[in-house]
This record gives C-alpha cells, sequence and structure tokens, in this order.
C-alpha cells in the first residue's frame, strides 16, 4: 500500500496518471454534505441520536458510566443504530422524506459532467439522496442508465454510462429498496454482484467521501480483480478496518487530502464550496421519534453494544411504560429485559423471562417472534447448564421455523438453530479433548463444521452479521476452519477483533481477549496484564459478571500476583456466584475457563 498527499509533486504527478486510464468512482455520503446541500453523514446521525437515546436524565453527564458509554456508542455504524429501532417501515418512510432532497453542488456537478463526458466509466454511489439525479437530467441530449432496482436492466450493459444507486434511492415506492439496516446488508443479490464485476473488473476504483463501514460492498470490492484501488481520505487515519484491510491487500493508494482537491485536479473543473452539514434535515429526522419507541430503542441498543446494567434499568422503564401485558410492545419489552439478565450472568432469570415471553408470543398468534424467543431461552438454559431443556427449545424453534412461507424470516431463524447446535457441541468437544477420545472428538468436529457452514450461509443471506461473526468466532475456539468463501462464493467472516470493532459489539471483543491468552502458558506479559486489566475494569462498570470471573481466573491461574492479592479473590468469588450455574455447570466453567 501507498500513501500520497495531495497538492504535493508525487500526487500531481499520480494525478496525471490517472486521466489517462479507465475510471471508476464510488461516492459516499460526505459528498453531499457541502455547500448548499449540506446533508449530514451517518455519523453525524449517530452522535445526535446519543444525545436522544441517553439524556443526562438516564446516565449522569458526569459518571463514568456515561464516559464508557460514549465510547462504546462511537464504535455503532449507522446500520447497527437503525437496525435496533422498532418501527422499520415508519423509518424507511422518514428517510425517504428526509433524503428527497434534489439541491445539488459543485462536487455533485463535477461527478456528474465526468460521467457524461465519458471521463469516467460508471457512477457508484450509496446516497438515497437526488443530488445526482437531477444533476445528470439536466443532460437530456446525453444517455446514461441509473440502477436502482433488477428491473432497470433491460438490457446489455457493455459500454454503457452507468449510474448505479447501490443503497437504493429516496424517490422509490415507499422506501422499498432502501438500505440502511444491517438486516438489508445481507450478502450482495447476485445481479448487484454481477453489475459490480462488470463496473470494476480491471479498471482504477477512486473512492471519495465513503467510509466503508459498511457490512456488504467492501467484501465483494475485496474480491474482484480490480486494476488498482484509490482511496481518497481527509487524514492519514484510515476511516475503517475495512478500508485499511482493502488497501493493504490490494497494495492500493491511500489518497491524502481535501476531495476538492481531487476532483477538480482530476477533472480540470473549479470547485467553489464550502463542507457544511447543517441540521436541518436531521432535526427533521429527530422528531419523528414516538417516546415510547426511544424507549425501547435504547434497551435494544444498550444489550447489542454490551452494557447489561444500564441495558436492564432501560428495559425496566420500558416495561413500565406499557400499560397491557398482552401486547408486542410488552414482550419485546420483555425480552429487553431478559437479555440484559443474560449478559449479568443471571441465566436460569433470564431464561424463565424468554420463555414467558414466547408463550405470550403464541397466544397472539406472533410465530417468528415466539420461536426467536425460544432460541434465546435455549442459549441461557445452555449457559446455565440445562443442556437437554436447551437443545428441547431449540428443537421446537427448529419446527416452527420450517413452516414458515417468508423465506428471509425462515433463513434467519434457522442459522440460529444451526448456531445454538454448534455451541452445544462446543462443550462435548472439550470434553472428549479432555480425555483424549479422538474418534469423538473428530465426529464433533465433523458436526460442528456443518452446522458452522450453514449458520454462516443462512446468516449472510438474511443479514444476520452478529451470528455470522459468531460463527469466526467459534471456529476459532474449535479450531476448526470453515472455508465458507470457497462454497457458494459467500464472505469469509474477518478476524474476530476486527469484526466487532466494525459491529460495535463489546462483549465478544473481550471474550476475544481472553481466549488468545488462553493459549499461552506461563506468567502475564505486562502488556497481556494491561489488557486483561482494561476488560476487567470494563467488566465491572458494566457488570458483566461472567466476564468478571473469568478473567479474575484466567489471572489468578496465570499471574502469582493476581493469586495473592484479596481483591482478585473478592473480585471472583463475588462475580462467579452472582452468575446462575447449575452445580455440574460450576465446575465444567472452572475446569475449562468458559
Amino acid at each position: 500500500m501507498k500513501k500520497i498527499e495531495l497538492g504535493t509533486s508525487e500526487g500531481t504527478s499520480f494525478i496525471s496518471e490517472l486521466k489517462e486510464c479507465d475510471l471508476v468512482i464510488l461516492a459516499g455520503s460526505v459528498i453531499s454534505s457541502w455547500e448548499p446541500t449540506c446533508l449530514f453523514s451517518g455519523r453525524q446521525f449517530t452522535d445526535e441520536m446519543f444525545k436522544i437515546l441517553f439524556p443526562p436524565t438516564f446516565v449522569d453527564s458526569d459518571s463514568i458510566e456515561r464516559n464508557i458509554l460514549e465510547e462504546l456508542f462511537k464504535r455503532v455504524p449507522f446500520e447497527h443504530l437503525l437496525e435496533r429501532y422498532p418501527n422499520r417501515d415508519k423509518l424507511a418512510s422518514v428517510l425517504s422524506r428526509a433524503f428527497s432532497i434534489e439541491n445539488f453542488n459543485p462536487i455533485h456537478k463535477v461527478l456528474a459532467k465526468a460521467l457524461i463526458d465519458s471521463r469516467i466509466k460508471a457512477l457508484i454511489t450509496t446516497n438515497y439522496d437526488l443530488c445526482l439525479d437531477k444533476v445528470l437530467s439536466c443532460y437530456q441530449d446525453h444517455e446514461y442508465l441509473l440502477i436502482i432496482a433488477k428491473d432497470d436492466i433491460k438490457n446489455d450493459i457493455k459500454n454503457k454510462k452507468l449510474y448505479f444507486k447501490i443503497h437504493g434511492s429516496a424517490d422509490d415506492s415507499p422506501g422499498g429498496c432502501l438500505v440502511f439496516v444491517l438486516t438489508h446488508e445481507s450478502i450482495l443479490p447476485r445481479w448487484k454482484r454481477k453489475i459490480l464485476w462488470k463496473i470494476l473488473n480491471q479498471r482504477i476504483l477512486i473512492i471519495v467521501g465513503y467510509s466503508g463501514s459498511d457490512f456488504e460492498i467492501c467484501p465483494d470490492i475485496e474480491r474482484i480483480p480490480l486494476k488498482q484501488i484509490v482511496w481518497n481520505t481527509y487524514s492519514e487515519e484510515f476511516p475503517s478496518k475495512n478500508a485499511e484491510r482493502i488497501l493493504g491487500q490490494k497494495d492500493g493508494v491511500q489518497l491524502i487530502g481535501d476531495m476538492k482537491i481531487l476532483l477538480s485536479d482530476l477533472f480540470e473543473e473549479k470547485i467553489d464550496t464550502v463542507f457544511n452539514p447543517k441540521s436541518e434535515v436531521l432535526d427533521f429526522v429527530k422528531l419523528q421519534f414516538a417516546e415510547i419507541e426511544i424507549m425501547e430503542w435504547r434497551a435494544s441498543l444498550l444489550n447489542s453494544i454490551g452494557f447489561p446494567s444500564l441495558a436492564l434499568k432501560a428495559s425496566e422503564e420500558f416495561l413500565y411504560s406499557i400499560s397491557s401485558e398482552m401486547c408486542i410492545d410488552y414482550i419485546r419489552g420483555m425480552r429487553q429485559k431478559a437479555q440484559a439478565l443474560f449478559h449479568l450472568g443471571k441465566y436460569r432469570d433470564s431464561s424463565s423471562l424468554f420463555h414467558k415471553a414466547s408463550l405470550k408470543a403464541n397466544k397472539i398468534n406472533k410465530e417468528y417472534l415466539e420461536a426467536d424467543l425460544l432460541l434465546d431461552a435455549s442459549s441461557s438454559l445452555r449457559s446455565y447448564g440445562a443442556l437437554f431443556r436447551s437443545r428441547s427449545y431449540t428443537k421446537i424453534a427448529w419446527k416452527i421455523a420450517m413452516n414458515m412461507k417468508n423465506k428471509g424470516n425462515r433463513d434467519r431463524l434457522l442459522a440460529k438453530v444451526f448456531l445454538r447446535k454448534v455451541l452445544l457441541l462446543r462443550y462435548f468437544q472439550q470434553v472428549a479433548k479432555a480425555v483424549k477420545f479422538q474418534f469423538l472428538t473428530q465426529w464433533i468436529n465433523k458436526k460442528a463444521k456443518e452446522s458452522l457452514l450453514q449458520t454462516a450461509s443462512l446468516s449472510l443471506k438474511s443479514g444476520n452479521w452478529f451470528d455470522f461473526y459468531q460463527t469466526r468466532l467459534l471456529s476459532d475456539r474449535m479450531s476448526i476452519p470453515i472455508g465458507i468463501s470457497v462454497s457458494n462464493n459467500y464472505y469469509e467472516p474477518p478476524t474476530t477483533k476486527d469484526a466487532y470493532i466494525q459491529l460495535g459489539y463489546y462483549i465478544p471483543l473481550s471474550i476475544h481477549t481472553r481466549e488468545q491468552l488462553e493459549q499461552n502458558n506461563g506468567p502475564l506479559t505486562e502488556n497481556d496484564e494491561r489488557n486483561l486489566c482494561f476488560h476487567l475494569e470494563r467488566g465491572k462498570i458494566t457488570m458483566s459478571f461472567p466476564e468478571i470471573w473469568k478473567i479474575t481466573w484466567l489471572g489468578i491461574k496465570r499471574e502469582k500476583k493476581w493469586r495473592i492479592n484479596k481483591e482478585t479473590w473478592r473480585d471472583f468469588f463475588h462475580s462467579f456466584f452472582s452468575c446462575q450455574y447449575t452445580i455440574g455447570m460450576r465446575f465444567f466453567k472452572l475446569i475449562f475457563g468458559e
């Protein structure tokens, strides 16, 4: 990978070389943040929503909990935030209205003219707004092909000027093709993959105003044989892990500096505008969220980023605000409380609440929710140590899933079923390895690999990135490489650390740190101890009791000064007995440390 700064002689020379090549541009949300468009970016929206979701009345402004919460929230991508909003149809409508803007800026004009003049072969954007559409509509005597949906491809697209709105458009009928949540960012549909391949194959891709923090575009770009990739970033800091990985793997060029300099030099056009993402549209969006929706959203987000103590508080406040216990809002509130209890280590209480919620879902004929809750209960029972009941709940959920007509819902549930099979097999694999039953270990590994492949493929199809990334975590844990990218051209899950940093989910990062350290013997290095202490303090603040005892137990086993420290032992015993386990599971946990 090479770093080149705009405005230097090297930068000027490099841009001159680019002018002679077949170029494709991928433009992100930042191109619409310049005057007079002034639209907000995904990061700006996330920052503003933090203020609404977590006011000082919920968590004190000067508390250490708020400092940690702010730090964790900075990692949450736009799609993860919106995934947790409880009313998706309403959200699609709000976003369509918010982004129905045609007020284009000079950046839009330069990019549109470059396409019309064939200076670039194609223009790809993730933006929903109508600014580029408006500029291009002014060129009535020039042909170009706008692609939003599959039906837009009537004939062969070879040698055509392509404008590809890969995440949909605000003027689509009620937000039908808008991609704005994690579930939408499933593996790219085959028709989108084919278009990307035709557009980018053996061409130079220039990326501007785009972080690369998506979940489905970058993995495909990574696999296409580009002639070269050039990623424009404002500073030397990479905008995302995806950007850093792709530039490294493809020996790309990080072009550092203002996009105005890049585009004006590349297309020999003067660009006179100011970067100014105003908040009028953002203010409109924020006013659309009802207080009851914000309360549920808050609880769900706190669970999904891994802050169980605050998640329990938020879920109880949400439940208290609902008058009827036989409505879907109350059932979802029960689910959030049960999830918080799970992360607190209250596995028996969590399984009971999940099961009660599933019975209520059954009474109001919400089959998908019932099955999903049974799978949650199964996870709690497995962690508690009631393995046979856990397996029983999984089988009931499997039967419900198999009778579902909606393929997306069926795939999502089946992925969770297969994942829970692997998690159960993990226990038996540990025992088989410990007693050196090689034949049994091989059989378990074979079954686990089959289920991991099923989980990964079905999770990708249904956009369940939490479960997809867990396949890598489990694959590493069980030393079973699954090689899903070889099968049906799927994505390979990134490393656990990169995956969960991108997703903004803290708890698996702590698990990953522990498991890396458990592979070694002997005293902890200074860096190892620092990492353990960091996660230990986080665990205490968030009240993640399972992580607290596992971290202290690892330190006690590895380091003498931890063994002679009374506070360490107090932390261990308090957290270990705060978690709910059967007697047998307590012994199992101490032996195997998980």
